[in-house]
This record gives structure tokens, C-alpha cells and sequence, in this order.
């Protein structure tokens, strides 16, 4: 996917070469020989090959280009190192805080490049099917710059000084140790994306904020803007989302609460330090976010999830030692399985939502368990559990002591550990197959980094303007590399640039590039 009529035709119709060039407009100096379009198309171009950017390649790569696609990028004449690193300047002092010490003015710098990289992604996503379950995600993106060493109390003062950061937007944060990276510890930002839980794996919306930045937050601003965008366009909203629990394990009123008030359904799964059982005292306890009869057996409160729900077979001639690893996971799934099949029948059934909670009924009146203390049971299978020990109370004082058991539904309030509702009970089969989509955006991120993106060193520039816009530019050519994977080809809006469908050949061996662009292996290092 080297085309540069492609990627000229996707910058220029997104319309962000043209409002970078409005914020640009009240700048003084002398006429600029390189246009904002021709450094973004530049850009965009070496990223789609490599993965990564210099921007002192920049310049050889625009005068390699044919003519009509030079003039289409508004290039008269032979563009120079020194026109790059201008302009590039020039781009990040009209895109930059007035103040950086002022809020309103880093927030207002913060909504433009949001906007600008919403346009780019809307329009490398046009005509493609929006999903109305997504999934939701962040990534570590590195700073190039490491922050100045602390060796006493005057440094250490010193370098609270914004002005004494070597990337003065960049902080510390944690992230999640990889083969790549094998430290937790984070110098740089968080890009929080958000993309399809089926179809093409390209990204909707993606936002770069400092690495000690709350994932909660930023991900229901995103959520909510990607709700707004899609019914400007008419497009269907969004009914769930799939998210990692480094954003699900933040506070209801930070995430649960705000998914809801925007008619999203919370999928998640649990974390080890969530508090997953809580007894109501009026017939029933919220386990892992349903609720089930309080007479339930107390080993199915808390159950342990294996590594993986699922496991490949064994390869050829395995070994003994292998072989018992194998088991061993095999037997743990089959044990969880029992148990979340077991507890099942105990969970509450759900009988619609109301403004105030949901309505559920309890698993005697379904026909689940066999409960002599319940007045409205129904016939249950032979199979079906006895509850022990059930309250044997008159009537009145069961509807005032246990009303879950006295009630043909009982409505149970939203601020009953809304945190870890969802649609599924955790652990079911249900559950497993509509949160294993999740996934897909870890796939998605590890394709841009095979390519060498978002890995150490993949740019050598610093500060948040200048690395979201070479972030948003990467994710772009992203989503145009699978759609031209495909099939699926970019449609020229009223606004597109018209240019010359040429080919584009490569400076460096002279061989003409296709369309869509030769999968090779990244080169080991």
C-alpha cells in the first residue's frame, strides 16, 4: 500500500492539511516552498514503507516522485532538509499550547489535534461497516527522550520544573512487559484506541495522552465522541464495548456509571483485587456482577480462572514433560467449566431494566433449584441442586427480611456493585465467546509494531503535538493497508484530490511498487 495518489487523495480529503494551514495563516515569514499536505503526505508515505520516520528522509523521498503527483502536492521546485524541519516547526508552534501552563489552552490544543486525527481516521474508514460492539484498548508509545538523571535534593527540585523535562509532556506511567519491553515502567504516553470487534481490524478512533494519565477517563471521552460522530454521520451507535481491565478496573462513577448513562453495555473480565462477592441481606449476593440465591454453596463464590479458556493441541511427538503440562491445563479448564456450570444454576434470571436497576427473578420461581422456603417455586429437573437450609419464615416476615424469595421479581438498583455488570454471567460460554473479540485490537496494535511502529526510537521527535500527529498518521496508513488487504478501496469524495494514478518506484532498487504492498517478514535483529 505505497500508492502516494492513495495517500495524497486520504490526507487531502480529510481536510487536516488545510486546518493545519488556517492555525498556520497568522504566522509571518516569507513564502514556504514545501506545503503542509506535501510534508504529511511525505511522512505518511515513509511510514506506510518502514514503520517508523526520519525526517531527514523526508526531503529525498518527495524529489523522487513523479511530476504530476509533485504538482498535486503543490512542489515547484526541489524541496531541501532545512524545508522539512521549518515547516515541521512551524506546524508544531501553530498546533502547541499558547501557554503550556495554562489548562484551557493545553485543553484547546488537545481538542484540535483530536479533531484533526478523527478526520484523518473517518476518512480512511469511509464506506466500511461500523460495528455496534467495539472493542478498546491502549499501548505504551516511548518518548525518544529520557528524563534527566535525579542524583540530589536541588535536581530533584529542579526537575519538578516543567521547563526541565528533556520531553516536557511526557511522564512517567506503568505498562504491561512484553518481549520487547520487559520493565512495567513506562517514560512517555498512552495511545487509548478504539476499534471493530469483527470485520476489517482497523482502528475508529485512537487519543494520545501522558503516560500517568487515568485509562478511565480517556476512554469514556473516546467512547462518547465516537457515540456523537457516528450519529452526526447517521451511522449506528455503539451497544457494548470489550475492554482491557486496566480501564474496567477503575471506579463505577469513573466507568461503569458513565457506559451506562450512554447506553453501553460493560463487557469485562474480572480483576484479581476486585471485590467479587456482597451479600444484599434480602435473599440474594452479587457474585462477580449477577445475582444469585444466598444459599448457594460458599466454594462457588470466587472461582479461578485459568491462564487461557482454551489451548492448543500438542504438536508432534511431545514430550512426557509436555504432555503433563498439557493435562494439567486441560483439567483445569474442564474444572472450571463445572463450576461456572454448577453456579449457574443458582444465578438470578433477568426480567428487563427500568430507570432505577434491573429486575430479576430468583432461580426457584425459573425452575433452576428446588427451595422449600419459596412460596412462588416452580417444578425443577431431576438434576436440580436443593437449596440448604432454606428460609422457613411466615409469609410477612419474608417479604420484609428475604423479598427476593417472596417476589415474583425484585428490582435491584443500579448502585448495587453496577461495576462488574454485563449482559453474560462472567465464566459462561456466553461470556467467553463475546469477550475472546477483545483480542482483535491486541492484534491490531502488534501488526503496527511488527512493522517497526511504536517501539523505541520509531520517531526522533518530542513533545504531544508532534508525536500525535506522526501516531495518527501511522494508525491511518494502518487502516489503508487492510483495507487495500481487503479489497476494500477507497471511495473519492467531492472533496478528494484528483491526481494521476501512477505507480510509485522505489529510489532505492528501481523496482515499481504495487498497490497494495508485498508482506515480507520484519528483518531479525
Amino acid at each position: 500500500m505505497n500508492s502516494v495518489p492513495l495517500i495524497t487523495r486520504a490526507i487531502g480529503t480529510s481536510g487536516i492539511a488545510t486546518r493545519i494551514e488556517t492555525e498556520m495563516a497568522k504566522q509571518v515569514g516569507r513564502p514556504r516552498q514545501l506545503t503542509v499536505l506535501a510534508l504529511l503526505v511525505g511522512i505518511a508515505v515513509s511510514l506506510s514503507r518502514h514503520g517508523k520516520v526520519r525526517l531527514r528522509e523526508v526531503a529525498p523521498l518527495l524529489n523522487d516522485l513523479p511530476r504530476s503527483q509533485r504538482t498535486a502536492l503543490g512542489l515547484t521546485g526541489p524541496v531541501e532538509p532545512h524545508n522539512v524541519y521549518y515547516l515541521w516547526s512551524q506546524v508544531n508552534k501553530a498546533l502547541a499550547p499558547t501557554d503550556p501552563n495554562n489548562e484551557q489552552h493545553c485543553k484547546l490544543s488537545q481538542k484540535l489535534l483530536d479533531d484533526l486525527s478523527d478526520a484523518l481516521l473517518d476518512v480512511t474508514l469511509a464506506g466500511m461497516p461500523r460495528d455496534t460492539r467495539v472493542v478498546m484498548d491502549d499501548t505504551a508509545v516511548e518518548t525518544w527522550g529520557r528524563r534527566r538523571a535525579i542524583k540530589s535534593d536541588k535536581d530533584a527540585r529542579q526537575y519538578r520544573d516543567r521547563g526541565r523535562r528533556i520531553d516536557t509532556d511526557a511522564r512517567h506511567g506503568h505498562r504491561t512487559p512484553t518481549a520487547v519491553a520487559d520493565t512495567d515502567k513506562l517514560y512517555g504516553y498512552h495511545v487509548t484506541a478504539l476499534g471493530q470487534s469483527c470485520g476489517a481490524n482497523i482502528f475508529e478512533r485512537i487519543r494520545l495522552r501522558a503516560a500517568n494519565a487515568s485509562p478511565a477517563p480517556a476512554g469514556v471521552a473516546l467512547l462518547t465522541d465516537t457515540v456523537n460522530a457516528r450519529e452526526r454521520a447517521g451511522m449506528s451507535g455503539i451497544d457494548a464495548v470489550l475492554a482491557d481491565r486496566g480501564f474496567t478496573y477503575a471506579k463505577e462513577q469513573s466507568w461503569a456509571t458513565p457506559l451506562r448513562l450512554l447506553g453501553i453495555a460493560n463487557i469485562q473480565d474480572m480483576h484479581p483485587l476486585d471485590k467479587r462477592f456482597v451479600t444484599s441481606g434480602r435473599g440474594y449476593d452479587i457474585v462477580d456482577g449477577t445475582p444469585h440465591c444466598h444459599r448457594m454453596p460458599t466454594r462457588l463464590r470466587k472461582l479461578t480462572r485459568p491462564t487461557n479458556l482454551s489451548q492448543a493441541p500438542l504438536t508432534a511427538n511431545p514430550t512426557k514433560k509436555e504432555q503433563e503440562a498439557h493435562a494439567e491445563r486441560a483439567q483445569q479448564v474442564a474444572q472450571f467449566d463445572a463450576d461456572v456450570a454448577e453456579r449457574e444454576k443458582y444465578a438470578f434470571e433477568r426480567h428487563g431494566k427500568t430507570a432505577n436497576g434491573e429486575r430479576w427473578s430468583c432461580p426457584a420461581k425459573v425452575g433452576k433449584v428446588l427451595c422449600e422456603g419459596c412460596p412462588l417455586a416452580v417444578p425443577a429437573a431431576e438434576d436440580a441442586p436443593t437449596i440448604v437450609d432454606p428460609p422457613l419464615m411466615p409469609p410477612a416476615q419474608l417479604r420484609k427480611e428475604r423479598p427476593a424469595c417472596a417476589q415474583q421479581t425484585i428490582l435491584i438498583a443500579w448502585n448495587e456493585n453496577e461495576k462488574h455488570r454485563q449482559p453474560h454471567a462472567w465464566g459462561t460460554a456466553e461470556w467467553r465467546s463475546t469477550y475472546a473479540a477483545r483480542t482483535r485490537i491486541e492484534g491490531a496494535f502488534g501488526t503496527v509494531k511488527n512493522r517497526g511502529g511504536l517501539v523505541k526510537g520509531w520517531i526522533h521527535v518530542l513533545g504531544l503535538v508532534k508525536t500525535s500527529l506522526m501516531t495518527m498518521l501511522l494508525f491511518a496508513m494502518h487502516n489503508l493497508r487492510v483495507r487495500a488487504a481487503n479489497g476494500h478501496h477507497l471511495p473519492e469524495g467531492p472533496e478528494a484530490i484528483k491526481v494521476d494514478d501512477e505507480l510509485l518506484v522505489d529510489p532505492d532498487t528501481g523496482e515499481v511498487l504495487e498497490h497494495v504492498e508485498r508482506r515480507e517478514p520484519p528483518a531479525r535483529t
